[in-house]
């Protein structure tokens, strides 16, 4: 928080974390940004998650080649994320036009209390990111004006895949309710200018934040808690069991009779799980789990 407490500033770098899933999912080069972009937003919009075991997630939704695209943080910056099509052929020259036109939705829930999640909607800019549409929500959703810049530098022309990564990272500056509307202009104006240097030059987030304060008159800022963002996936056996049951009777006789596993494969980490024949005739018996209609 700054010296005038008009705003609360966060930075994120989040490279390994998107390294990793770009290597789990084996993403292109445009993949890989987009992705990577969603997790920046997440992990600073999670940042500001009050309580334990809370959960952000994004999804994106939009009509481009890329698909749908889900990035999912908590409040210490555990985050995983993944994209539809991770390999578009063709591939769309930016993110923007491998998103298309759609909806960004954001929820928040917490799976250890239960309860209804939090959930709200706002139109993907035309040709914007996922960040301008993030700023659109603060404003129309929870009525805290703020400015998000998300960088993820990968070179689009690799051939390799996964891509090689040069930088995921991203700051988000929070409004309080007292900022006068001088600073609010003038960090506007100096974020207009500094946004767009997360990608086109060597600066880091936290320089460009600072910076961003010195030129919006905003003075230094002090991190109000520290987090190590990472990737963790919350995949599991169990997990995967669960939702084998949902196959239905026919499909795990069928399994049986032929005494093959039934595979599951995350779409978050890559890791596969074998639910073995043993396992689907425990299924099978009363009260097992296993009586679904056989419909996916």
């Amino acid at each position: 928080m700054d010296a005038q407490q008009e705003v609360v500033v966060r930075t994120v770098s989040l490279s390994r974390a998107v390294s990793t899933v770009a290597d789990r999912q084996k993403l292109s080069p445009i993949a890989t940004q987009a992705v990577g972009e969603a997790l920046v937003c997440a992990v600073l919009l999670g940042g500001g998650l009050k309580d334990e075991g809370e959960q952000l997630q994004l999804m994106v939704r939009g009509d481009g080649p890329l698909g749908s695209i889900i990035a999912i943080a908590d409040r210490q910056g555990i985050c995983r994320g993944r994209v539809s099509h991770g390999a578009p052929s063709p591939p769309p020259s930016s993110v923007a036009k491998g998103i298309g036109e759609g909806l960004l939705h954001v929820v928040r829930n917490n799976p250890s209390r239960g309860g209804r999640p939090y959930n709200a909607s706002v139109p993907l800019p035309a040709g914007g990111s996922i960040a301008a549409a993030l700023e659109h929500y603060m404003v129309a959703s929870e009525q805290r004006p703020a400015l998000f810049a998300a960088a993820c530098t990968v070179p689009l022309d690799a051939a390799a895949s996964p891509p090689p990564l040069l930088r995921a990272q991203g700051y988000l500056v929070e409004f309080l309710p007292g900022a006068s509307d001088a600073t609010r202009a003038a960090l506007a104006a100096a974020h207009a200018m500094l946004a767009a240097q997360l990608t086109s030059t060597p600066v880091s987030a936290a320089d460009a934040a600072a910076l961003l304060l010195k030129e919006g008159g905003g003075g230094g800022a002090t991190l109000l808690s520290r987090a190590s963002p990472a990737f963790r996936c919350t995949c599991s056996h169990e997990r995967s069991a669960g939702a084998v049951r949902m196959l239905g009777t026919e499909e795990l006789r069928s399994a049986v009779a032929e005494a093959r596993n039934l595979e599951v494969r995350c779409e978050f980490c890559g890791a596969v799980y074998a639910i073995t024949p043993r396992e689907l005739e425990a299924m099978l018996e009363p009260g097992g789990g296993g009586g679904g209609s056989g419909a996916r």
